[in-house]
Order: C-alpha cells, then structure tokens, then sequence
C-alpha cells in the first residue's frame, strides 16, 4: 500500500512518544467528554424555530451539568 500522505510513518513514529495510547484503551476510558446531545438532552440547548427550554428546564439542566463536572473532578482527584 503507497502512503503518499505520511500517516503511517506519522502513526509510527507518534507510537515512540510519551503518553501515547492506542485506539483499544481510548475506547476503553471513561468518558468525560460533553456532547451537544448531552447538552440538549439535559435542558441547554435551545432550538430557534422549533423548540426554546424554560428556565426551570435551563436550571434543572445547569444543576445536572454541574453535579456532573463535579464528579469528574471528583474521580480525578482535583477536588476532595
């Protein structure tokens, strides 16, 4: 196979450095990433045209948002 881009000698040498993780343990992490989905799920998402939340659902939505950034902190040892 001709790589004319470099990405497999690029991913051969990004295999060496520090702090390098392969695709089977990022998928394998816990997930601390924040979706729009998650957002719109949970209230903090608006949507012009079609649907605008009530401010007892944007403030239901920021207290789920912060128990949970909370908790990833919590996990990771920032806060006690």
């Amino acid at each position: 196979m001709k790589d004319i881009f470099g990405f497999v000698r690029q991913r051969q040498n990004d295999r060496d450095r520090p702090g390098y993780e392969t695709s089977e343990s990022y998928k394998a992490r816990a997930r601390d990433t924040i979706t729009w989905v998650w957002l719109d799920d949970i209230g903090l998402v608006d949507r012009p045209g079609q649907y605008i939340r009530t401010k007892q659902e944007k403030l239901r939505g920021l207290n789920l948002l912060r128990d949970y950034v909370q908790s990833v902190a919590r996990r990771l040892g920032e806060i006690t």
